[in-house]
């Protein structure tokens, strides 16, 4: 009926207050008992004016939580009738429009209840946790609740340890309403496992059926796992271990590849004096019109070639 919940899901064990009143026909009433004006005026959370944006309603319900708490502890409010009064003093705009149309329809229900005793379990059913549900569902950030559900889908563990998963893992999964089922949450984290413990938690006929005990098994996997690739590392002998790149490494490959560009520029000044293809090598034409393509490995043989000649030339004059 109320805060869309149904008969079967609300509470039905909170009593008729100490006035006689059953409850719904009072939710005009003010919520600041004389005995304790003061402490209401002063404890009271921000005006909410029914902003969907920024996740507005959800720091609003907090912020009356923390105050209601505080005030139960102080024994300023004593029934949910009063609770739900005091959270409604701080609607404004189209929030407060809203709850008065809930309100009416709240009302209207009880009065055409067919007996006292329904007109109790009315009553019965008017929770401040039902209020602050219809509100959140009246003005919840569509974006937010979208963005909530891609990091739950998104979350996995990746190169993280199982522990760090597992925290981000629960943060989001706190954040889906309504709440995700045991079973349903578990199998979700199984899958964001990285490939290293699935594969080896596939072998284990009896893996544990709670998140809390498969979390603790991965973690084992995973840190045995880490285990053995630090002592296959550690194994190796260092010529089969890969090669750090060092400076030493750039410098010789600086070296090498001078080197290579000195029997190029060798081997152009040979072809320019013979009248020879800058391509190939070859005499008859040049290399802008040469048809033929000379593999890489070629191209290097005869700058090795041309540098031979050149210094057995040298040698012979």
């Amino acid at each position: 009926m109320s805060f869309n919940q149904s008969s079967q899901d609300m509470m039905n064990t909170m009593p008729v207050d100490g006035s006689g009143n059953n409850g719904i026909s009072t939710l005009r009433a003010s919520a600041q008992p004389t005995q304790a004006g003061a402490r209401l005026v002063s404890t009271r959370p921000a005006l909410f004016d029914g902003t969907v944006e920024d996740n507005a309603v959800r720091m609003w319900i907090m912020q009356v939580q923390d105050c209601i708490s505080l005030l139960e502890l102080q024994g300023c409010l004593s029934s949910e009738t009063e609770k739900i009064l005091y959270a409604a003093n701080s609607l404004t705009g189209s929030a407060k429009e809203a709850w008065a149309i809930e309100r009416t329809k709240l009302e209207r229900t009880f009065n055409n209840a067919a007996s006292p005793e329904l007109q109790r379990n009315l009553y019965q059913q008017l929770t401040l946790e039902g209020f602050l549900e219809w509100i959140k569902t009246e003005f919840e950030d569509i974006n937010a609740k979208r963005k909530r559900q891609k990091d739950y889908d998104n979350c996995v563990q990746g190169k993280r340890s199982v522990g760090e998963y597992l925290i981000e893992f629960s943060k989001f999964a706190e954040r889906i309403e309504p709440p995700i089922p045991e079973d349903l949450r578990t199998e979700k984290f199984r899958s964001g496992l990285n490939r290293e413990v699935l594969n080896r938690l596939s072998l284990v006929p009896d893996e544990p059926q709670t998140l809390r005990g498969l979390a603790r098994f991965a973690d084992k996997i995973y840190s045995r796992y880490l285990e053995d690739q630090a002592m296959e590392r550690a194994s190796k002998p260092m010529q089969d271990r890969p090669k750090s790149s060092k400076k030493g490494s750039y410098q010789n490959q600086g070296n090498s590849n001078q080197g290579q560009s000195n029997q190029r520029m060798e081997f152009l000044k040979k072809c320019r004096r013979e009248n020879r293809c800058f391509k190939c090598g070859q005499t008859g034409h040049r290399s802008s019109s040469c048809i033929v393509t000379v593999p890489n490995e070629r191209r290097l043989t005869l700058i090795e070639e041309s540098t031979q000649s050149q210094g057995n030339g040298q040698d012979r004059s």
